[in-house]
């Protein structure tokens, strides 16, 4: 991918900037929260990507203190011990919602692995790797423990939130979404008070079957993650973890292939469980392409996606990729995860592009995504016809853009 030197620095000065406006010391901990004013605290799988940005811009000490900030409120006790919360708050203020004042009761898709494999190969720090080795085993033993009760390989999600996704039109049928935003707001709030009413205990908000999604995106990047820890505990010596991790992962990568393509198409979709039985939600969203990012079709089965993927009617606009296909009847460009573009999905599928050998698209795609932040600065999500910014505007994770010029020259 060209790109000249005046755009490289722009870029890098943009990102560097907002980052540097968002860096949170507090309590010790140290993070870059998402945007001023209306993500204020800090959010697992944001950090993710914050670390990985400050990695880009040359701070790995940064990187790894996002890390240990996240880690630092992971559950010690009780039936959910291992899980790492969504949501950090170091200065309290979140009783009401979770009731708890300093955590969430929930997780988000669970990216920390990665985050701290590219610290390791980037930084050369294998130290910081043997530091919260233990705290990543716990986590993602309890995802597996306490968000796979029907022992398929797949994990669950209790909430939207957990998605990353929160107002999707994937979830429409099982949460009651529609077209007003409001109401579809106070259902997230409503479904978090019935959890909170549980004390958020996993086994239990799943045996109620208020929401049981086991999604494609959540659970490929759960697979390449377990796939991080079995790099990780080589290179630490531990074999025989290394071993089980990576036998994890295949199992994971097996499940999703198996219970989640349609042969038909060639597409993936989630699954929900209702009242004890399981079907797929076929809605397409680029969840759907996030397969390829965990190594998951055959070298025969990807070109099925990637024609999908850059078809112009549905998910290769002049900015791709919207949240859900434009020949969906729901789509809608301007409105929050239900048709907009963001630069967190587009990092993913890039990087599925460039592990099947699809170099040209996934350069593609990163040029469009360069053009449509130099042309539009780093905003929460975008119109994908027009570019126009959308949301939060200076979100940090919108920096990602300069992880994707990086992938491209890889």
């Amino acid at each position: 991918m060209r790109l000249d030197s005046s755009e490289r620095e722009r870029l890098r000065e943009m990102v560097a900037g907002v980052v540097k406006k968002h860096h949170v010391d507090i309590g010790g901990h140290s993070y870059t929260k998402p945007s001023s004013k209306v993500y204020e605290q800090q959010w697992l799988w944001d950090s993710c990507f914050h670390a990985i940005i400050h990695l880009d811009l040359g701070d790995s000490e940064q990187a790894r203190s996002e890390i240990r900030a996240m880690l630092s409120r992971q559950v010690a006790d009780g039936p959910d011990a291992g899980m790492v919360p969504h949501m950090n708050y170091f200065t309290g203020g979140g009783e009401a919602l979770w009731g708890t004042p300093d955590r969430s009761g929930i997780t988000q898709p669970p990216m920390l692995g990665s985050a701290v494999r590219e610290i390791a190969r980037r930084a050369g720090d294998m130290g910081f790797v043997r530091e919260v080795f233990e705290p990543l085993c716990r986590y993602y033993s309890w995802l597996a423990a306490r968000r796979d009760p029907d022992g398929d390989d797949l994990v669950s999600i209790i909430h939207p939130w957990e998605s990353g996704w929160d107002n999707s039109q994937r979830w429409d049928e099982l949460a009651g979404f529609g077209e007003d935003e409001e109401r579809n707001k106070a259902i997230r709030n409503e479904m978090c008070a019935r959890l909170k009413g549980l004390g958020f205990d996993s086994a239990a908000a799943l045996a109620a079957g208020w929401f049981d999604v086991e999604p494609v995106d959540f659970n490929c990047i759960y697979a390449e993650n377990l796939a991080a820890l079995a790099w990780c505990a080589q290179e630490l010596g531990f074999a025989d973890t290394a071993c089980d991790f990576a036998e994890r992962a295949r199992r994971v990568r097996k499940a999703i292939r198996s219970k989640m393509r349609d042969p038909a198409t060639g597409l993936y979709f989630d699954i929900a469980r209702i009242g004890g039985e399981e079907r797929h939600i076929r809605v397409e969203t680029p969840a759907m392409f996030f397969p390829l990012f965990a190594g998951v079709p055959t070298a025969g089965e990807a070109p099925a996606l990637v024609r999908r993927l850059l078809s112009p009617s549905s998910f290769w606009p002049r900015y791709p990729v919207p949240t859900v296909s434009m020949e969906d009847p729901r789509f809608a460009p301007d409105r929050y995860w239900r048709g907009t573009t963001w630069v967190n999905i587009n990092w993913f599928v890039m990087q599925g592009l460039l592990l099947y050998g699809f170099r040209e698209a996934a350069e593609g795609l990163a040029r469009r995504t360069v053009d449509l932040v130099l042309q539009n600065s780093l905003w929460e999500y975008y119109d994908p016809r027009t570019g126009r910014g959308l949301g939060a505007e200076d979100l940090s994770w919108s920096g990602l853009v300069i992880d994707m010029i990086t992938l491209a020259e890889t």
